[in-house]
């Protein structure tokens, strides 16, 4: 009886597993397809469909959440923005391909962020000291503005949405 009921187990284990390992977890930051790489992200997708001998399971996480994801190995394969990727460096994650395209915008004029501050005495360490100072950011895009000033900062922050909420509550000045 425990010969059968250890021999079914592992059967139920390897099945399990043999499924899992023929699945491939892919994971699209949401911002990326609010404008025209939409379409390219789903070809994407179906062009990974067919190429692949896997079931693609496809996630759509905010920025966050897919930090969340990548960081907790909860994805193999992501799909995100430059900055987002670019912010995900200390974690060991490589890219293994960058989209170019005539439909796509030119990934060199990708989004960015830049903070000017006058140098006499300035002591800028970190975004909080940002504080009563003019700056200037994109609202639509700036939970991703966000990692790469902590990206500039060395700092990690594990609730980006509530450092977000700083911005929208006027710590910091936003001008459209």
């Amino acid at each position: 009886m425990k010969k059968t009921l250890f021999f079914l187990f592992l059967y139920f284990f390897l099945t399990v597993h043999a499924m899992a390992m023929n699945s491939l977890r892919l994971g699209i930051e949401e911002s990326i397809l609010l404008g025209r790489e939409e379409t390219l992200v789903k070809e994407t997708v179906a062009a990974l469909n067919k190429r692949l001998e896997r079931e693609i399971i496809v996630n759509v996480f905010s920025t966050e959440n897919l930090k969340t994801a990548v960081e907790n190995n909860e994805v193999d394969l992501f799909i995100s923005s430059a900055s987002f990727f670019s912010s995900m460096g200390k974690s060991g994650v490589k890219d293994l391909a960058t989209a170019v395209s005539d439909r796509a915008l030119d990934p060199n004029y990708g989004k960015s962020t830049a903070v000017f501050i006058r140098a006499k005495g300035s002591n800028l360490s970190h975004l909080k000291d940002l504080k009563e100072r003019k700056v200037f950011f994109n609202p639509n895009y700036g939970e991703e503005n966000l990692f790469l000033l902590f990206g500039e900062f060395g700092e990690k922050k594990n609730n980006l949405a509530e450092e977000y909420e700083i911005f929208k509550k006027g710590l910091i000045k936003k001008r459209h």
